[in-house]
């Protein structure tokens, strides 16, 4: 499994309190050759994507603090300085409602947690820094 981005290359935000699905995140992101930042809440999430400078952002919609529709739309009202890449949701619920609300304030996609396992994350993130990268 290869990223569309040479090894090594690659900063991601992951925002999740789900320390086991996290960590199950981290180590598969980083065996891809990723960086990868975390927050546990949603105003440290918001925080560090303030910073900015990400290549993609993994937003769980469910978080303690700030939600994740809360944090797209500070984003969308307050862009950071530093530009990041697509901001992806990551949700348990697969209602087209929820997701579609979540694009509508500028996530590019989501994903949901509990049907995706390790090799499919890395897949669908391939395609969202693929669609980054391009140009």
């Amino acid at each position: 499994m290869n990223l569309a981005m040479p090894k090594g290359k690659g900063k991601v935000l992951l925002v999740d309190d789900d320390g086991t699905l996290r960590a199950l995140y981290v180590d598969v992101l980083e065996r891809e050759g990723l960086q990868v930042d975390q927050a546990v809440e949603g105003k440290e999430g918001l925080e560090k994507a303030k910073q900015g400078g990400y290549d993609l952002v993994l937003l769980d919609f469910l978080l303690p603090g700030l939600e994740g529709t809360q944090i797209l739309k500070e984003l969308k009202e307050n862009p950071p300085q530093k530009a990041n890449g697509p901001i992806v949701m990551l949700t348990n619920s697969d209602q087209v409602e929820v997701i579609e609300k979540c694009k509508a304030l500028g996530a590019a996609g989501a994903i949901i947690k509990s049907t995706v396992v390790p090799d499919q994350l890395v897949q669908r993130i391939q395609g969202y820094l693929k669609d980054q990268h391009k140009g």
